[in-house]
């Protein structure tokens, strides 16, 4: 099977998505390294998400994972998406990576980069609970990906 066809691979030599992923990688790094300790969740807590979802485009697959924020500052947060997709046949591929976006009234907005990824995702709130789509054009060598998602917060 093709690794790109199941998921995000890693970086090919000759492409820019490793030099993304780590830009990405860094800045929420240094965001966090200067957080003050309030800066994480409400009341100090951490936000926990159950995350399910597809990819339609190129292949089927189901995802399941959990995206937990560490940091909230206004608008913007901070965290990581554990993620395993699962494919027609039952094999799985375990995905973790850093995760910062933006909530602005009803929507939200992230990017999660994933072994090389960067799978933006925009989606809509409703109470404890978000719906969307989420997207990796390709743009960094890859075959355009897509499919809905869902996020509903863990209490």
């Amino acid at each position: 099977m093709n690794r790109r066809q199941h998921g995000p691979s890693p970086s090919h030599p000759g492409t820019n998505r490793a030099g993304r992923a780590g830009l990405l990688a860094l800045i929420a790094l240094g965001a966090l390294a200067c957080a003050p300790s309030s800066a994480v969740g409400p009341e100090g807590e951490r936000e926990r998400w159950q995350y399910t979802g597809e990819q339609r485009v190129p292949v089927s697959l189901q995802l399941e994972g959990t995206l937990t924020i560490t940091r909230i500052d206004g608008e913007r947060f901070e965290g990581a998406l554990d993620l395993r997709s699962t494919d027609a046949l039952g094999q799985s591929l375990r995905q973790a990576g850093l995760v910062v976006g933006r909530r602005s009234g009803g929507s939200v907005d992230f990017e999660a980069a994933l072994a090389g990824d960067v799978l933006r995702h925009v989606g809509r709130i409703a109470g404890d609970t978000v719906r969307g789509t989420w997207l990796d054009d390709g743009a960094l060598g890859g075959a355009l990906r897509s499919g809905p998602f869902v996020l509903v917060r863990v209490p």
